[in-house]
């Protein structure tokens, strides 16, 4: 069998070789160290052992809490660096949306500037129309003023004419009083041309002012199409 010192011995031997040459393969763990330290103290009576066995164990212990710290202190340093990094990523996403917000804030502020400018200009032209409404009101207004002159006219040469039809009737009996009939009679009808050379200007004056009416109605349609896109655009967005 040989003798169990020596056997021991070996053991050690390899331990140490192991640790030298970094097998990691070929190091026992904590628990078997301390199995094997617990089954050599009974050698250590031996004057041989004593020095080999305390170097070597102090070299196991050694060797394993520097491996140990190395390690920890490793995952520690990667755990930081991915710590560091997310916070890095963080920081940026938060920028990144704080810009994002800016912007659509921006944009939100534009579109309102916008849509306010074109409510005025609506508001504007409408007010131009309402103008233009009134003035229409009055050019109707004026004409039925001289329509009722006209009428009036008219009236006036129908009784002139009576009259002249019955100054013609009374002319044998006074042709002087015929004369100022007559004189009556070409009064009124100067007074109904003027009368229809007043209507002939209002009416010009009428279609004039239709006509500005209908250009000024035309371009309101034509502005309002942008609007009524622009705010199509603002709903999607």
């Amino acid at each position: 069998m040989g003798n169990p010192n020596q056997t021991k011995i070996i053991d050690v031997d390899r331990f140490s070789g192991a640790i030298d040459h970094g097998d990691e393969a070929q190091i026992q763990s904590e628990d078997e160290m301390l199995a094997n330290v617990e089954r050599l103290d009974k050698y250590r009576k031996a004057p041989s052992f004593i020095g080999a066995l305390d170097d070597l164990l102090a070299k196991l212990n050694s060797d394993s809490l520097i491996r140990r710290n190395s390690a920890a202190s490793s995952t520690i340093e990667n755990e930081q660096n991915r710590l560091a990094s997310a916070l890095a990523l963080l920081s940026k996403a938060s920028s990144t949306l704080e810009l994002m917000e800016k912007r659509n804030k921006d944009v939100e502020d534009w579109a309102e500037q916008k849509l306010r400018a074109s409510k005025a200009e609506i508001e504007g032209y409408a007010a131009r129309v309402q103008a233009f409404e009134d003035r229409a009101k009055l050019t109707e207004q004026v004409i039925r003023e001289y329509g009722n002159r006209a009428a009036a006219a008219e009236e006036r040469a129908l009784v002139a004419e009576q009259r002249t039809d019955r100054a013609e009737a009374m002319l044998k009996e006074a042709e002087s009083r015929a004369a100022d009939v007559e004189a009556r009679a070409a009064r009124a009808e100067a007074e109904a041309r003027d009368a229809e050379r007043w209507l002939t200007h209002i009416s010009e004056l009428i279609s004039n002012n239709l006509s500005s009416a209908s250009d000024i109605f035309s371009k309101l349609n034509a502005a309002r199409d942008p609007v009524s896109e622009l705010e199509k655009r603002l709903g999607k967005q």
